[in-house]
């Protein structure tokens, strides 16, 4: 057995080192690998320098150094970050890789994507070469890249690409870590093509700086080429590109949400003169099946106001597809307004479901249609309605002048009303009329104490306390109660009493 011991650890000392060796050589290819990537690159990398402009944007400081932008086009079109003249500047000086220096003009914004196209006037440059959006893949090297310096070669880090479609399919997401000095710099791949260019997003905000907070994290975002050239004739244009709005809200929402049902839809908006309502479900956006909301989101999410989608949607058991174009801003919502105050009932029996009429606004379309006080609203549009509470969510979901159905008690006969609604008004009137108890139509079951009165606080006769209960107090209807704490050794109940028994009786409080 000895003849052999000394040749099996020589193996076993022997492999180690050859590992070693064989390391260190993969990581000088890697990192070969990694300069040739940006120094084909880097002929394309441009330097921005900012003069003047504010010192704090949303609570941060702004930066003051250089930072990066990306020639797209041979005739001085430049593409960078948005973020990096969040300050806004006064003026914009950009350094040519071979040292020029050309001042620099912001020609159009792109509000999705967080770019921004500047010009130069210079020509003969390199546009840098974009990668082929099919051959981006999740684990693939990605190279983030900066001209922050004053040197010949960009400045580099290296990581991965993590994911794709990010931010609601905007953005390809890198762990390469990004500063914001790299802000509109380029993410290459190892081929020193373009995957995209980095800038700083958040799924939540959409502010000037949101985002920044994830710099050197490990989580940076880069918007992909594909679609920087898909729009950038309209950039060139000088056209500022603004997020599509469809105009519609979902009753659930978050990434967890289930399927998409349309919980509103805005008046004038996209979806709604395309023929969307409240409680179609989107079954389809572009041919595209949509189970669950952040399904419609992912595709929504990357396109612009001006651009036209397909819908397909169910409603009643029956698909139809509508086509309908996005726009930038939607009109101000307006609520819309039934003109009543609803009765704040005391108990919810069977007897007493609907909503009372306590109060007819004058003026509203309520009183136009002929609601009176007592009359119980029991259904709208044939939806039945519970309790106020019912009546409130029901004419939420509606609109300025819709023309809706009301069913009302009255005298224990059942009437239908047609009411058009109108509008929310800002103004709030001075004083509302006096009548607490008129909508009640309940009898006490037992003799009610009202006026002033004293008790004790349970079995402690020394602990005593006073009330006053109006005497148009009643049981059928729900009451305010203010409780006074008196100060020690004075309960001040002559001057309490006098200032508060008008009110008491006005407004349907106990004391």
């Amino acid at each position: 057995m000895r003849h052999y011991t000394f040749p099996i650890l020589f193996l076993f000392i022997a492999i180690p080192t050859s590992v070693v060796s064989a390391d260190k050589h993969l990581e000088a290819l890697e990192e070969q690998a990694y300069r040739e990537a940006a120094a084909i690159a880097a002929p394309s990398i441009v330097r921005i320098e900012t003069v003047g402009g504010l010192d704090v944007v949303n609570g941060l400081l702004t930066p003051s150094g250089p930072t990066t932008g990306v020639i797209v086009d041979a005739d001085g079109w430049i593409i960078t970050s948005s973020f990096n003249f969040a300050s806004q500047p006064a003026s914009i000086l950009v350094t040519l890789p071979d040292g020029q220096h050309f001042p620099a003009d912001v020609v159009a914004n792109d509000y999705s994507s967080r770019l921004t196209l500047l010009k130069i006037e210079a020509d003969g440059l390199q546009p840098i070469r974009p990668a082929a959006a099919d051959d981006v893949q999740v684990g693939q090297w990605a190279i983030a890249l900066g001209r922050t310096y004053d040197q010949p070669f960009p400045n580099l880090s290296v990581g991965i690409v993590s994911a794709i479609g990010r931010m609601w399919g905007r953005a390809t997401q890198t762990d390469a870590k990004v500063s914001p000095t790299n802000y509109g710099g380029p993410l290459v791949n190892i081929e020193g093509e373009a995957i995209g260019i980095l800038v700083p997003l958040d799924p939540q905000k959409s502010d000037e700086t949101a985002g920044v907070e994830w710099y050197d994290s490990g989580i940076g975002f880069a918007i992909p080429m594909e679609t920087i050239l898909r729009v950038l004739g309209r950039l060139q244009e000088g056209e500022d590109l603004y997020p599509g709005r469809m105009g519609i809200t979902f009753g659930e929402q978050g990434l967890t949400a289930g399927q998409p049902v349309l919980d509103r839809v805005r008046p004038t908006s996209p979806g709604y003169e395309a023929g969307l309502r409240t409680g179609d479900i989107i079954t389809q956006v572009n041919g595209i099946p949509t189970p669950r909301v952040p399904h419609v989101r992912h595709i929504l999410g990357s396109k612009y106001a001006g651009e036209s989608i397909s819908v397909t949607y169910l409603r009643d058991d029956a698909e139809q597809t509508v086509e309908l174009t996005l726009v930038d801003k939607l009109t101000p919502y307006s609520a819309p307004m039934l003109g009543v105050l609803p009765s704040r009932a005391a108990t919810t029996d069977e007897d007493t479901e609907g909503a009372i009429v306590r109060l007819v606004l004058p003026g509203t379309p309520a009183e136009a249609a002929g609601l009176q006080r007592r009359d119980r609203i029991t259904a709208v549009d044939g939806s039945p309605i519970a309790n106020a509470s019912d009546l409130r969510e029901v004419i939420s979901h509606k609109h300025p002048k819709d023309a809706v159905e009301l069913t009302i008690l009255r005298d224990d006969q059942e009437q239908t009303l047609s009411v058009t609604l109108g509008e929310m008004t800002a103004d709030v009137p001075d004083e509302l009329p006096s009548d607490p108890t008129a909508a009640s139509d309940s009898q006490p079951g037992e003799e009610t104490l009202v006026g002033r009165w004293v008790d004790t606080l349970g079995k402690d006769e020394a602990r005593s306390y006073w009330a006053y209960v109006p005497e148009s107090y009643d049981p059928g209807q729900a009451c305010g109660l203010v409780v006074w704490l008196h100060p020690t050794g004075d309960t001040m109940e002559s001057e309490i009493l006098k200032t508060w028994q008008p009110l008491c009786h006005q407004r349907g409080l106990i004391l």
